[in-house]
């Protein structure tokens, strides 16, 4: 089974949490909405949990546990994604207690005609720093990473004209911003946050090839004229990127899937807690 975390995440795993995920989007969500939500949740932000009832599970699974929350409530994942997550190998399980810390993950996602926004968050050994570069670096260091992800379901039509205030409201019941933590990084224009993901327009450089830091045989090759390589797993895979900001996105021919990564520095961050790093670097 492929281990390239980003196609699980944001392809099969995602299909498999519900019947919400079967149709693709029609039309885009409001650019504004998007935009300011990545704004004040870039990637790298620490988050209290505020709901009980939160479980995560470890990287050895397929897919993280997809919780919905819906009129005030939060329901856990479905018999089939509970399933389906742990065919691939052992599954290990952690509660997220109230009160306790989840850094921000890969995504905040608006999808319009589910009337849903998917956001994701990890812990792991000082994924929970004050310090966001100490907690960048835990997430990417190799400790036991445990995974969640929450869909917030709003009413039908609700996200067409919603305002950035009452999306935040909502998330907010289940994962507050730590304040204490995010002094710098909750900032749109804060020279620390990751550009791309807080709406910044400066675009970033990409290498050649990257080798995943947990299987020196997995490449990612970036060629001429917007297209690339991939081995991974023992499987190759072509299609074409583009990057917006610090974002890198592949749509790979194989799959009819698009996958977007964080582009950090010399280095990409898949789903948080993978990286992949340019060779001699």
């Amino acid at each position: 089974m492929l281990r390239f975390r980003l196609i699980a995440i944001v392809g099969a795993a995602l299909g498999a949490a519900g019947p919400w995920c079967q149709a693709a989007p029609q039309g885009a969500p409001p650019v504004s909405l998007e935009q300011d939500l990545k704004a004040q949740y870039p990637f790298g932000t620490l988050l209290i949990v505020r709901k009980e009832g939160l479980v995560g599970v470890n990287s050895d699974c397929s897919q993280p546990n997809i919780f919905t929350f819906k009129n005030g409530q939060l329901h856990a994942p479905g018999i089939l994604q509970k399933l389906d997550a742990g065919s691939s190998g052992p599954c290990e399980t952690r509660p997220f207690p109230v009160g306790s810390k989840v850094l921000f993950a890969s995504y905040m996602t608006v999808i319009p005609r589910t009337n849903l926004i998917l956001v994701s968050g990890v812990q792991c050994d000082g994924c929970d720093s004050p310090m966001q570069d100490q907690r960048m670096s835990a997430a990417a260091g190799g400790s036991p990473t445990f995974r969640v992800g929450v869909a917030f379901q709003f009413p039908k039509g609700f996200l067409v004209t919603a305002t950035l205030a009452a999306v935040q409201e909502a998330i907010g019941q289940v994962f507050a911003v730590d304040t204490s933590a995010n002094a710098s990084a909750a900032s749109p224009v804060a020279p620390s946050a990751p550009q791309g993901i807080t709406g910044a327009r400066s675009p970033a450089t990409l290498g050649p090839v990257y080798i995943s830091s947990q299987s020196a045989g997995d490449k990612l090759v970036m060629k001429a004229a917007g297209s690339f390589s991939l081995s991974e797993g023992g499987q190759n895979y072509t299609g074409s990127y583009s990057v917006t900001g610090a974002t890198l996105k592949l749509h790979i021919n194989e799959l009819q899937k698009d996958v977007e990564i964080v582009i950090q520095g010399n280095q990409l961050v898949v789903n948080g807690d993978e990286i992949w790093v340019q060779p001699g670097q």
